[in-house]
C-alpha cells in the first residue's frame, strides 16, 4: 500500500498504462491535466528554498501547475479570488438552484462537451432571469451566478449547475429594488419545463444533428433538482463561493489506499447519509476523473443579471438602493474554517511558516527554475518517467 495516497501519485503510478490504452482517443485537455497534476509542486516545476530561523529546517516549496482539474492547486486561488468578489456582493437574501442533465442527455454531452456545457450555463440562467423577471415573483433583474459541475459522489458523469441567484433586483430604468416574497423565487416545477423546452429550440437551431442522439423522454425530464433560500449579505455569498467555485471532482483527503494495481476512495452515500469506500482498479479511476477535465478554454463560471459585465452600472444602482432598505432573511454564518484553511495553504505553499515548527521567520536562500518538457511530449503521452519522478531537491 502506498503512503503518498494523492491524486498526483495515482497519476504518476498508472498514466502511462493508460496513455498505451487509451491515448489515441484522449482529448489533449485530458493529457495536459495528467502532466500537470503529476508534476505539481515537485522539482519539475522550480520553485523556492527557505530557512528557518527558529528551528533551523531548511525547505523547498515547488511552485504549483495551477490546473482547474488539480486538488492541490486551489488553496491559494479561493483565497485570492473570494477577496475580489467582495466588492462585487450585495447585501441582500439569496437563493441557491440546481439544474440537473438527465440521463438521456449525458451521452450527448459528453460527445459534444464545449458546444453542450456552453449551452447548458446559458439557457438554464436566461430561462430563470426570464422567469424571476415576471411581475408575479421578483419583476426585476437579478444577479446570478452559475457554476457548472459534472461529477457525482463516486465520480461519475452527471453534469450540473449550480446557480446563486440574489433574491430581488433592479427594474430596468434603475429606480426601484424589487424583492421576492418569502422564501420563494420562482416554481421550480416550470422552470424544469422552461430550461427542456429552450434547449431543446436551441439545439435544434445550432446543431439540429444531434437531436437523434438525444431520446424524446429527455425533454419530459426533471431538469431542476431544488431551489432554496440561501441566507443574507455577504457572508452567504462567501460560504457559496468557498463550498462550489472551485471544487475538484475529488480532494487527496477522499482516497483511502493506493495499491500496485487498485485505488480505494471514501463518498457520501447520499440516500443513506453514510460514507462509503469504493476500490476500483487505477485505469478506472483515472478514466472516472479524467470525464470531468473540462475542454481547453471553457468557462465552467459565468455571470448573468446584475453580476454580468454589461450591467456595472445597475450594480452601483443595486448596492444604492439596498443600504437603505431593512435587511430580510435568514443570516447564514461564513465557513471561517474553510476560508482560514485555504489561506493556511497558500501561506504553506509560499514558504511563509515553516512546515516543521510553523514560525513564520524564514527567509529564502535559493531558488531552481522550472524543467521545460517539449509540449509535443506531453500530447504524445510521454509519460514513462513520471513513476520515477523525483520529488527531492533538484
Amino acid at each position: 500500500m502506498s503512503t503518498s495516497l494523492d491524486i498526483a501519485e495515482i497519476v504518476r503510478r498508472f498514466a502511462n498504462d493508460y496513455i498505451t490504452q487509451f491515448g489515441d482517443v484522449m482529448l489533449p485537455s485530458q493529457k495536459k491535466a495528467m502532466f500537470d497534476i503529476a508534476t505539481c509542486q515537485t522539482a519539475v516545476r522550480g520553485g523556492q528554498r527557505f530557512h528557518c530561523d527558529d528551528c533551523t529546517h531548511s525547505y523547498w516549496v515547488y511552485h504549483g501547475c495551477k490546473n482547474r482539474s488539480c486538488p492541490k492547486c486551489h488553496g491559494s486561488q479561493i483565497a485570492t479570488w473570494l477577496a475580489e468578489r467582495e466588492k462585487e456582493l450585495l447585501p441582500c437574501a439569496y437563493f441557491h438552484l440546481v439544474a440537473t442533465v438527465p440521463d438521456e442527455l449525458r451521452t450527448a454531452c459528453l460527445k459534444h462537451q464545449k458546444f453542450m456545457y456552453g449551452l447548458l450555463l446559458n439557457v438554464v440562467a436566461t430561462e430563470l432571469m426570464a422567469l424571476a423577471s415576471e411581475e408575479r415573483f421578483i419583476g426585476a433583474t437579478p444577479a446570478v451566478l452559475a457554476v457548472l459541475h459534472t461529477w457525482n459522489a463516486r465520480l461519475g458523469f452527471h453534469p450540473h449547475v449550480h446557480l446563486l441567484i440574489s433574491a430581488g433586483g433592479v427594474v430596468d430604468n434603475g429606480t426601484e429594488w424589487h424583492e421576492t416574497k418569502a422564501s420563494f423565487l420562482v416554481p421550480v416545477k416550470l422552470l424544469s419545463k422552461r430550461i427542456a423546452h429552450a434547449l431543446q429550440q436551441s439545439i435544434k437551431a445550432k446543431h439540429p444533428e444531434l437531436l437523434a442522439e438525444i431520446p424524446a423522454k429527455a425533454w419530459k425530464a426533471k431538469w431542476c433538482s431544488f431551489c432554496v433560500p440561501y441566507g443574507r449579505g455577504e457572508k452567504a455569498v462567501l460560504n457559496y463561493l468557498g463550498r462550489y467555485v472551485f471544487r475538484t471532482a475529488i480532494t487527496n483527503h477522499r482516497i483511502v489506499a493506493v495499491t500496485e494495481t487498485e485505488v480505494t476512495f471514501r463518498y457520501k452515500d447520499r440516500k443513506k447519509n453514510t460514507m462509503r469506500n469504493e476500490t476500483v482498479s487505477g485505469m478506472e479511476f483515472l478514466r472516472r476523473y479524467l470525464l470531468h477535465v473540462l475542454p481547453k478554454g471553457f468557462h465552467k463560471i459565468r455571470y448573468y443579471g446584475l453580476w454580468h459585465s454589461s450591467k456595472k452600472a445597475l450594480q452601483m444602482v443595486a448596492r444604492v438602493l439596498l443600504i437603505f432598505r431593512k435587511p430580510v432573511g435568514k443570516v447564514v454564518p461564513l465557513l471561517t474554517s474553510e476560508v482560514a484553511q485555504c489561506e493556511r495553504l497558500a501561506a504553506k505553499h509560499y514558504g511563509e511558516c515553516c512546515p516543521k515548527c510553523s514560525s513564520e521567520r524564514v527567509r529564502l536562500i535559493g531558488e531552481s527554475k522550472r524543467v521545460v518538457i517539449p509540449y509535443e511530449d506531453v500530447q504524445r503521452g510521454m509519460f514513462g518517467w513520471l513513476k520515477t519522478l523525483a520529488r527531492g531537491d533538484p
